[in-house]
């Protein structure tokens, strides 16, 4: 059976998010600066989990737009590679707090019947940096967005911020294609005390094995959870990286151009997240 060709462009864009980490500048957050009950931390990564739905609207034959929405809950914090835990985040039994990433995102796909091409690019792309006390879950409303709950008082957004750049590649694995996106934003600081540093940009990397993606119908795909995907925060005149995508990657051609039709998303435009979700909801 046929297959899309993977082209050097793809493998140059895996090298980069693999690079990403070299890139991150050091952090400071003092979240007690901002009532939250927890301890200042220093980190130069935050570990992301991911729930987000992904909707598609066929443009053409090989074409469609798409809108992703959802929450990256803050699930831990590394500085040169080594976890770190800070004192009262994400306790147990509430008396801590906790941080996730609000995001709304728009963007067009293309893929090549003949496989040559598949590319996926955010056009638009919003985001809340929200702090709270407590423990929040988050989970999927019945028309399927994401959503936030949970005990949860003292919801402050700390950060907002805009695209830059950002797109997305459905790259093969032993398992099954994984999907992978690297978005560049701006930061711009709500709370000063919060971040300790001179921050200017948010890098999310993106990283979606098979397991933590499905479609719930042919043109809307889930994530949920997971553990993989990752953000630096970019101080002013800190390095970061292109983040377009130009190539074409590897994944079995559909058997008809008619299931290619109402699959083409989830072929071509699966992200990684830099993903209309309504603003946070209770459970």
């Amino acid at each position: 059976m046929p297959q899309f060709r993977i082209s050097a462009a793809i493998f140059a864009f895996a090298a980069l998010i693999a690079a990403a980490p070299a890139l991150a500048d050091t952090f400071t957050l003092n979240p007690n600066a901002v009532k939250l009950n927890g301890t200042k931390v220093t980190a130069d990564t935050l570990v992301l989990s991911d729930y987000a739905q992904i909707s598609f609207t066929p443009t053409g034959p090989t074409t469609a737009t798409f809108m992703d929405a959802g929450y990256l809950p803050v699930i831990g914090f590394r500085l040169n590679g080594q976890a770190v835990t800070p004192s009262g985040y994400l306790a147990a039994d509430g008396s801590g707090w906790g941080a996730y990433i609000h995001y709304i995102g728009t963007g067009t796909q293309t893929l090549s019947l003949q496989g040559v091409p598949v590319s996926a690019t955010y056009q638009t792309l919003t985001y809340d940096f929200i702090g709270y006390n407590g423990l929040a879950m988050f989970d999927f409303a019945a028309d399927g967005s994401a959503m936030v709950g949970g005990p949860i008082t003292d919801v402050t957004t700390l950060d907002t911020g805009s695209l830059i750049s950002g797109s997305l590649a459905f790259l093969p694995g032993q398992l099954g294609p994984t999907i992978n996106g690297l978005a560049q934003a701006s930061l711009t600081e709500v709370k000063l005390q919060f971040i300790e540093s001179n921050p200017a940009g948010l890098n999310v990397n993106f990283v979606h094995p098979v397991g933590e993606y499905s479609f719930t119908s042919p043109l809307t795909l889930r994530i949920a959870g997971g553990t993989s995907s990752t953000a630096t925060i970019v101080s002013s005149g800190g390095g970061s990286g292109d983040a377009t995508v130009p190539g074409s990657v590897a994944v079995p051609e559909p058997a008809s151009a008619a299931l290619l039709g109402l699959g083409l998303a989830g072929v071509a435009v699966l992200r990684g997240r830099c993903r209309a979700a309504a603003p946070p909801q209770a459970l």
